[in-house]
């Protein structure tokens, strides 16, 4: 399983099952990483993509990364504490899809990660 039905497959884990600490870690690379958090049946899923702010400085995203993260709408990080993050709906298989296409696009053209399998995602249901 990789890609999309990996991810849609996590995304209803994570509002289906565990209690209120539900998330899943995609390490994209060494440094990189998206995650992705709900509660059980919770109808919107927190979403976190790595910033600079927690980057060792040969790993730092570049100007052109930050633009795509803003052209993406992600949303820049209000402390020196925060990555860069986003809500989404999850009310439907459209919005779901929607979700999935998200961080697809996001680990390919910000983090030059094309390929998500399991082995590459930690999933924590409590």
């Amino acid at each position: 399983m990789i890609n999309h039905e990996l991810i849609l497959s996590l995304i209803e884990q994570l509002v289906t099952k565990g209690l209120d600490e539900n998330f899943a870690i995609f390490d994209l690379s060494k440094d990189y990483y998206l995650q992705i958090s709900a509660v059980k049946d919770d109808t919107e899923v927190y979403c976190e993509a790595i910033s600079n702010n927690y980057l060792p400085r040969d790993s730092q995203l570049t100007m052109a990364q930050i633009n795509q993260l803003k052209s993406l709408n992600w949303q820049e990080p209000a402390s020196p504490q925060d990555n860069y993050m986003n809500n989404f709906p999850i009310n439907s298989a459209a919005e779901k899809t929607i979700l999935v296409n998200y961080l697809m696009e996001t680990a390919a053209t910000v983090y030059n990660c094309t390929n998500i399998t399991e082995e590459m995602v930690d999933l924590n249901l409590d």
